[in-house]
């Protein structure tokens, strides 16, 4: 398969189906909710497992070598890259693009290009500095800039943001301060339409 640089894996086939029905189960998925729904793919879904190790040169995620567990092997920027869900005291990248992210409950301490660590998150009603990107209250939670106290995110479309850790979607439009509508795992028609 794919001249010699991916092996086809059947016994991870039943496995990835059943993950994947899982997943559909979540409509729009919050933070956590979405973490889960990482790892478990990641672990079950290696029915294509590329060759090519990480590091190494790429144009498309089947040629990437699967790790073992929870992760995956994908093809960024030309090279074959591990992505994961980093526990506690683990090195972060800057959160911007496909790159591997804190587990919940965690944020990554960097500002910068250069990495930071996974450290505990500042609880959802607890004071936190007011700053638009103050990210210390983890994913799935935002820093309210007028209480200045975290507060989870719950706005999946709509009106009143001022920044993207303020919506699901991640996406605020400033201008207008109204937040995308939160991605779906499933069609809006199938989430939403009443049975």
């Amino acid at each position: 398969m794919a001249a010699g640089f991916a092996v086809y894996d059947e016994n991870f086939v039943e496995p990835c189906l059943a993950a994947h029905v899982r997943a559909n189960a979540v409509c729009v998925p919050t933070w956590r909710e979405n973490l889960t729904i990482r790892k478990s793919l990641w672990a079950a879904c290696k029915v294509l497992r590329g060759r090519t190790e990480s590091g190494r040169g790429c144009t498309t995620d089947v040629t990437c070598a699967e790790p073992e567990g929870e992760k995956a092997g994908v093809c960024l920027r030309g090279a074959c890259s591990v992505l994961e869900v980093l526990p506690e005291g683990e090195a972060c990248p800057l959160q911007s693009g496909t790159v591997s992210t804190c587990d919940a409950g965690l944020f990554c301490t960097t500002t910068t290009s250069e990495p930071g660590v996974c450290a505990p998150a500042t609880a959802r009603g607890s004071a936190c500095s007011g700053v638009l990107a103050d990210a210390s209250c983890g994913f799935g939670n935002y820093c309210d800039p007028v209480e200045k106290r975290c507060k989870e995110t719950v706005n999946r479309g709509g009106p009143s943001c001022r920044q993207g850790l303020e919506c699901v979607s991640f996406d605020c439009d400033r201008i207008s301060e109204t937040c995308a509508p939160a991605p779906a795992i499933v069609s809006a028609d199938e989430c939403f339409s009443a049975p």
